[in-house]
């Protein structure tokens, strides 16, 4: 990327930020009364210029200013990255962790809904295992003559629950033979190993056709926590924006999820700016601002035209105080 000199950086900082208040295009005379006259609007003239022929900036009509590009965008968001939190929004989410009360399941479920009322903003929240996330726990709970529900927790304390029918009357030297084979060959072994051939395997080694029922559960719990779990929350905040064209626009965008999968599955900066529409001239419809935590990822999507100075911040720090729940619930698994 071309090294722009710091007074083509000033400017088009202004043009994006004055573009992302307003919508219009942005004119010299503009940029010369917000700069207090300190550079002429022949010089501001030039160095638009200059930005347009480098990318940054596009002119839709002959005689009118000029709207920041996705390079523009790209730029601008870069260099406000490491902008802190405001002290409101810093003890509202303070306020909201504070109150989940150590409930890990309830906070997984929350997050999303709570970072959009926070940023106004619809929210995506991938979670997700690492490599390493293993069984770290399965219990068999009889529930009836051939039912128990099966309890798995992962190393990453996620914890998932499924009936299981048996066609034959349970006993406890069934269950029993179970546990020890649990014990051997299922606790402590990786999310990523359990394949359909490993369990068949398991099961085969059992010797137990009573038992296949219990293995197949397994499997189907484990593929149940290896599937990525995409949650979207608040898309009625889009009702609100003024730009009916622009939110239909990012409701279509939302509506892919598995685009979404794609771009969160991607995002693996601590945090994230993805714009839609990159290829577009006259700028990009729509950003997603994606920050990682222990678990997963969590973000927002909205008009490219959005608060970045606030917004940025406030994931960031929301996914650290989500990642500290997360670590918090696995060490009192230790």
């Amino acid at each position: 990327m071309e090294k722009l000199t710091e007074r083509q950086k000033k400017i088009l900082y202004l043009i994006v930020k004055a573009h992302i208040e307003n919508g219009e295009p942005i004119g010299s005379k503009y940029l010369c009364e917000t700069l207090n006259n300190q550079i002429s609007s022949a010089t501001i003239r030039h160095e638009m210029s200059i930005l347009s022929e480098l990318g940054y900036l596009d002119q839709p009509h002959t005689s009118a200013g000029r709207i920041p590009t996705a390079k523009a965008y790209r730029l601008y968001v870069n260099g406000i990255l490491n902008q802190k939190i405001s002290t409101k929004t810093k003890k509202t989410i303070d306020m909201i962790f504070e109150n989940i009360n150590g409930d890990y399941e309830k906070i997984r479920e929350s997050a999303g809904q709570a970072l959009s009322n926070i940023t106004g903003l619809p929210s995506v929240s991938l979670l997700s295992h690492s490599d390493e996330t293993y069984v770290k726990r399965l219990e068999l709970l009889p529930m009836g003559r051939r039912t128990v529900l099966m309890v798995l927790v992962t190393s990453d304390a996620i914890a998932k629950s499924k009936m299981c029918k048996s066609g034959f009357d349970l006993s406890t030297d069934m269950i029993s033979q179970f546990d020890r084979i649990s014990t051997k060959k299922i606790i402590g072994t990786e999310l990523s190993k359990f394949s359909s051939h490993f369990i068949q395997k398991l099961a085969a080694e059992a010797g137990n056709i009573a038992l296949i029922p219990f293995f197949n559960t397994v499997y189907e719990i484990i593929t149940d926590l290896n599937h990525m779990e995409l949650s979207l929350k608040g898309q009625e905040k889009l009702i609100k924006n003024e730009d009916n064209a622009e939110a239909l626009k990012i409701m279509e965008f939302i509506a892919r999820r598995d685009a979404i999968i794609s771009v969160l599955s991607n995002a693996d900066d601590p945090i994230s700016i993805v714009f839609g529409d990159e290829e577009n001239k006259n700028g990009p419809h729509n950003s997603m601002i994606v920050a990682k935590h222990s678990g997963g990822k969590i973000g927002v999507i909205g008009p490219a035209r959005m608060s970045y100075e606030n917004i940025i911040p406030s994931i960031a720090y929301f996914a650290k105080k989500l990642g500290d729940i997360i670590n918090k619930a696995i060490n009192e698994m230790e």
